[in-house]
Parts: C-alpha cells; sequence; structure tokens
C-alpha cells in the first residue's frame, strides 16, 4: 500500500492479487468498497407465491421445483408469475440477481430429427424480472445474472419474475393425432417426430436464487 492518491478516471489495472480502494468525493453519495472477489449475499430461493398466468392456479413454493413434480401442473406449458416482498440494506443496491449455473450434460447418441445442447439451465426456459413493477430485463441463456442496479430502493422491494417454458409439456399430455384421413386424401407429405414417447421438460426457476453485492 503506497498511499498515493489520484482522480478516479473509470478504469483500473491491477496486479496479480493487486486490489485499490475507491472514495466518493463529497455529494457523490457514500462510499462503498468490497474487495476484490468479495460478495455480500440474500438467499431468495423459499418464500415464493406462484401465479400459472394460463390457469389462474397458485401455489406456495417454500422450496424451488420443476412444474413437473405437481400433478397440477406437470403438463402446464405457458407461462407463471414468481413473486415476493424482499429488504435489502443500502450495501445491496448495486446487486444483481444471479440465478444459478447450468451443468453440461454428457452428449447423447445422434437423433434422427430435432436438436438440442447439451447444457441444462438453472432457469427454464426464459424469465423476465421486475422489481417494484419495473422491468429490469430478461435471461434465458448464460450468465443467469442480472444487474438490479438502479431498480433496488432501500427497505421492501416487491420482486415479480414471469418465466416461460416451451410447449413440450402441453403436446406431452395429448394423445397423437390420426392423420390417416390426411394421408389417403393427401399422400404422406411429412413424417411427424416420435410424439408417443414425448415427456413433460422441467419447467420454471430450478437454482439457487440468490441477491449478490460484488
Amino acid at each position: 500500500l503506497t498511499g498515493r492518491r489520484r482522480a478516479f478516471d473509470g478504469s483500473v489495472s491491477l496486479p496479480p492479487y493487486g486490489s485499490v480502494v475507491i472514495v466518493a468525493g463529497e455529494g457523490a453519495g457514500a462510499a462503498s468498497a468490497l474487495r476484490p472477489g468479495a460478495e455480500q449475499e440474500l438467499d431468495l430461493s423459499g418464500g415464493w407465491q406462484v401465479t400459472f398466468l394460463g390457469t389462474g392456479r397458485k401455489v406456495s413454493m417454500e422450496t424451488l421445483r420443476s412444474w413437473t413434480e405437481d400433478a397440477g401442473t406437470k403438463f402446464y406449458s405457458g407461462v407463471a408469475a414468481y413473486e415476493k416482498e424482499i429488504r435489502v440494506g443500502r450495501e445491496m443496491l448495486g446487486a444483481e440477481i444471479d440465478f444459478g449455473a447450468g451443468k453440461p450434460l454428457p452428449s447423447g447418441p445422434p437423433r434422427q430429427a430435432g436438436m438440442r445442447a447439451w447444457y441444462e439451465g438453472p432457469v427454464r426456459d426464459s424469465a423476465v424480472v421486475y422489481v417494484n413493477g419495473r422491468r429490469a430485463g430478461a435471461v434465458f441463456a448464460p450468465p443467469y445474472r442480472l444487474d438490479l442496479t438502479g431498480f433496488l430502493r432501500e427497505g421492501s422491494n416487491r420482486l415479480r419474475i414471469e418465466v416461460g417454458n416451451t410447449s413440450i409439456n402441453g403436446l406431452a399430455e395429448k394423445s397423437e393425432p390420426d392423420y390417416r384421413d390426411v394421408t389417403a386424401k393427401y399422400g404422406e407429405r411429412f413424417q411427424m417426430q416420435d410424439m408417443k414417447n414425448m415427456k413433460p421438460a422441467p419447467s420454471g426457476l430450478l437454482g439457487r436464487v440468490r441477491l449478490v453485492a460484488r
């Protein structure tokens, strides 16, 4: 530590394992500096009220789980709104919401039709985040994080996360259509994918959701 001071121009160059302290001047608000790599977090994984917007069904989720684990939502395709109240201190006003990391999957055998990424995300399959009624942004691919600076306020905040999945779950509930009459009249113009063995896919928020100030 040299004690040398200079005006901050918005850029910092550090040697390996180096550090710097940034101090806000008068009128710039309270100074706050976290050590490089340090984090403060608020766990948001429990206590959600979830409304399935397509049906109006409401459930409480003390622990996040896939919609497919409940009989009433196993075959639901659409959007569900996760809502809760949180309280944050001043040190968290520049935080981001972190939905957790996904995990790679071992690649399977070649498929005759279709494609997929060999990766399971913590959000299935996309989410739009609202803070105090304002749209903060959306996540649908790694990294599953969103900066909430300017949206959070000290004290009570209302979070709403609208999560949508794909149509696979709804299709999995239905029997395979009978195309014999169509084929007899027009010939075999297409071949359906293997819908007989279609299963509902994991849906909703599946990871550990945190509010993180770095």
